[in-house]
């Protein structure tokens, strides 16, 4: 048999507290990503492609296209896991409410769990990154 009233309520928080802190945690990490793979422009990194000495006179070296494909790629497995980890995130929130509603014994666990502990620590915050992001 499943667990029910209180025992439920533990595990309904510890589904919370991924649902609500770390999986968003996650997506915006990837979405941290995105935003940074997003920035590099054709324009932009024009100069980190360009041969001076190239005998044709200049211009991009032949990685610049394929790079930018590659590129292109990427961001959209980011944004496109960044967009699945939120709904995942959505799903099992409901998931948690519809429970709790079901269960007045493990809604009120729940609750009083939530009150009781402040939301985890940003874990994929790690402490050599902390306070030195780029903005863009």
């Amino acid at each position: 048999m499943g667990a029910t009233g209180e025992e439920l309520g533990v595990d309904l928080y510890d589904l919370s507290t991924v649902s609500d802190d770390l999986l968003p945690q996650l997506a915006a990490a990837f979405g941290d990503a995105a935003s940074d793979l997003g920035a590099v422009t054709r324009e932009g990194a024009t100069a980190a492609f360009t041969w001076p000495s190239r005998p044709e006179g200049g211009g991009t070296g032949p990685v610049f296209g394929p790079w930018f494909s590659v590129r292109d790629q990427l961001l959209g497995y980011l944004n496109t896991t960044m967009t699945n980890v939120n709904g995942t995130a959505t799903a099992l929130h409901m998931a948690v409410s519809d429970y709790a509603s079901t269960d007045h014994a493990a809604a009120q666990e729940l609750q009083q769990l939530q009150a009781q502990n402040a939301p985890p620590a940003a874990p994929l915050d790690p402490p050599y990154l902390r306070g030195q992001r780029r903005a863009i």
